[in-house]
């Protein structure tokens, strides 16, 4: 017998024992009765009332119920019998009615804590959902708190919130009470993952090359497990921390994301939990800024955290009330000029400074936060194929630069978290021929965010033929009023090894000034009309399969001019 059947039977025999216990009593001589005890009852119980106990297999969800005050009587009547306890009421008030009905493998039931409040009671199955959003049952007081969670939820639907849910959580063991997390690469059962199973949980979606969630953009924290980066990843600390609290020590090992955050009930921007290390840390607190972190820092750093800097300075720099985020963990200024160690001249110039003096000489090494998000470019899609796609842009200041793509929303994401002023990001592994919808997203230092508006692009078939490269045009000049103007490219090719068609079209102010047709060569030449002033046209060529006819897409497009002397 598997441990967990034992474990079970003992709990149906134990609750079949209290009902006789609570329900029998034993008749005294003359008469008079007096209740039966739990030892006497073990020694009454029958092998037919054993036999009428029902064989029940636990299950997470079935477990979890019966561990509500009054344990199994709170649903089922006295004796251990199979069905609803008559009147009874749950602890949060509702009312509890309906059947239960059992066959075979299959169970399902009828009753009211399943129902909406004021709804018609449905007909469960031990495998289905129901018709109550997941935070019914799920999360700290069954819903997420007032102020909301940075993983949304949205209370008001149900299928918003099942969606919302289900972008992290494989559903597959749900009854069991198993919790299952999809992080794109794998599946892991967190009561059976280490630090690197739960870490990747998170890292599915914050690496970078992971997923949204609901359309929003999880912050990317790309690098927190570099050595030598962030210290709460991989980096062994020997610097101004403090004293650790235990159990932490220098050269931690990398933390576990959920040390500090709380994936599902947190109020704050960053998803920190009300305790930390035993320290009320107040989460829900902290602003975006970071004002109010010092609590969460104050769980596991302890004594002067800047003790090194008061060698030099009177005082320390970051006084108490300062945003401990501005300078440290994933959410830190990017780019922050650490200073060096005492002597500071000894290791180099810090970063970004012009001599080992700077640090002290140059009031500037602390860059003044701001609060203003990057402006983004317009943004171009070139290099469209059957399988990938290449985005660019520009911001007028540094910043990172990412993409969210997908076919019916902006679910995935990539890019790169170094900061420049100009952004090139390369999508693979795309389908064709499909509509793909995406949108940009960079933030500066200060994690100021900029995104852009959603745009669309058609990726080709996979069994259509290249786009053609168009050779560059120079301007004409011409005493006629029009003049032929050479235009050629480099052929295309078919990936079924077909021979190929092209067609090239010349348009001036989105009019179609000259058209090819399909043409089997590779070169064009319309006469166009010759301006007196400076005017341009542009021009631009698509392939096509010439035996099933599939096109590629447009090429990028070409620009000359054809000027009158």
């Amino acid at each position: 017998m598997p441990p967990w059947a034992a474990r079970w039977g003992g709990m149906v025999m134990a609750a079949a024992l209290t009902a006789l216990a609570g329900c029998a009593e034993r008749l005294e001589p003359g008469g008079a009765s007096a209740p039966v005890s739990a030892e006497e009852a073990q020694a009454a119980l029958s092998l037919e009332v054993q036999a009428a106990v029902p064989a029940c297999t636990g299950t997470g969800a079935h477990d979890t119920h019966a561990a509500l005050p009054g344990s199994c009587q709170t649903c089922h009547p006295c004796g251990g019998a199979l069905g609803l306890a008559p009147g009874a009421t749950l602890p949060s008030g509702r009312p509890l009615a309906g059947t239960i009905t059992r066959a075979g493998a299959g169970a399902t039931c009828t009753v009211a804590c399943h129902t909406p409040p004021g709804g018609t009671a449905p007909t469960m199955a031990w495998s289905g959902h129901g018709p109550l959003p997941c935070t019914a049952c799920h999360g700290q007081g069954g819903a997420v708190p007032a102020g909301g969670s940075s993983h949304p939820a949205a209370s008001g639907d149900v299928a918003a919130v099942r969606a919302s849910c289900q972008g992290c959580h494989e559903l597959s063991r749900h009854v069991t009470g198993r919790v299952r997390v999809d992080t794109g690469a794998q599946v892991v059962e967190t009561a059976l993952g280490g630090t690197a199973e739960l870490n990747a949980v998170c890292e599915g979606c914050h690496l970078g090359q992971g997923r949204a969630l609901a359309g929003r953009s999880p912050p990317m924290l790309v690098g927190w497990t570099d050595p030598a980066g962030d210290f709460h990843g991989a980096r062994a600390g020997t610097g101004s921390g403090g004293t650790l609290a235990a159990p932490y020590v220098r050269g931690q090992a990398p933390l576990a994301c959920t040390a500090c955050h709380d994936p599902h009930v947190s109020g704050n921007a960053f998803l920190f939990r009300d305790v930390v290390n035993g320290q009320d840390v107040a989460g829900g607190t902290v602003g975006r800024a970071g004002v109010g972190a010092e609590r969460l820092c104050a769980g596991c750093h302890l004594g002067e955290r800047h003790a090194m800097c008061l060698g030099c300075h009177a005082a320390d720099p970051q006084p108490a009330g300062s945003a401990c985020l501005a300078c440290h963990g994933h959410e830190g200024i990017r780019g922050f000029p650490w200073p060096q160690a005492i002597p500071h001249g000894s290791h180099g110039p810090p970063p970004g400074a012009t001599g080992d003096c700077a640090h002290c000489h140059d009031t500037s090494w602390v860059p003044v936060p701001e609060a203003r998000a990057p402006v983004l470019g317009a943004v171009s899609v070139t290099g469209v194929t059957g399988s990938a796609a290449t985005l660019a842009w520009t911001t007028d200041e540094a910043a990172t630069g990412w993409v969210e793509f997908g076919l019916s929303d902006h679910g995935l994401v990539t890019g790169d978290a170094a900061l420049s002023r100009a952004h090139s990001v390369q999508l693979g592994g795309l389908a064709g021929p499909a509509t793909y919808q995406f949108r940009v997203r960079s933030a500066d230092r200060f994690r100021n965010v900029a995104q852009s508006a959603t745009g669309t692009f058609q990726t080709a078939d996979a069994a259509a033929p290249t786009a053609p490269v168009p050779d560059a045009v120079a301007d004409v000049w011409t005493w006629s009023d029009a003049e032929p103007v050479a235009l050629t490219w480099q052929p295309a090719t078919s990936p079924l090894g077909h021979a190929v068609q092209h067609r090239a079209v010349v348009v001036q102010y989105g009019a179609t000034m000259a058209d090819s047709g399909w043409i089997s060569g590779t070169a064009f030449t319309p006469t166009l009309p010759a301006a007196y002033y400076p005017d341009s046209y542009g021009w631009r060529v698509m392939a096509r399969d010439a035996v099933t006819q599939k096109t590629s897409p447009w090429s990028d497009a070409g620009v000359f001019g054809v000027w009158w002397y």
